[in-house]
């Protein structure tokens, strides 16, 4: 699985959402037009691999994504928002087989304005540390 399936997998068994129906990954993801909440996962910079011990192969990757949740209303926006904020804040845990040292949220979420059909968003970023995969 993917960093982005991997959160969106967290996020199924938190009961925050059913992806293609309420979770979409990445920015090419056609969002409905309903009121929601509606959660886009997208894929971010991260902080690039670690390596140790003159070898050539990392250690550790860390990944980043975005979370934007948008929802007719700004307060059920940001309760989702937090929701996510709150699953996501982990540390030596294993998510689809995969072992993560750390997967955190690198600020609170925030305020992102209206999207262009009028829905408030709110996002927040995370950062990992995991096993290469």
């Amino acid at each position: 699985m993917t960093f982005l399936d991997e959160i969106a997998a967290r996020g199924v068994a938190q009961g925050l959402g059913v992806i293609g129906t309420s979770i979409f990954l990445s920015s090419k993801a056609v969002i409905p037009t309903g009121n929601g909440p509606y959660t886009s996962i997208i894929a971010t910079g991260g902080a690039g691999a670690r390596y140790t011990h003159n070898t050539n192969a990392p250690d550790s990757q860390r990944p980043g994504a975005q979370i934007l949740v948008r929802a007719l209303s700004y307060p059920v926006a940001e309760a989702k928002a937090r929701a996510w904020y709150d699953a996501l804040t982990l540390r030596n845990t294993t998510l689809s087989g995969t072992y993560y040292q750390d997967l955190l949220p690198t600020q609170e979420p925030f305020d992102l304005g209206l999207d262009t059909t009028g829905r408030a968003q709110v996002a927040f970023n995370v950062l990992a540390t995991k096993r290469p995969s």
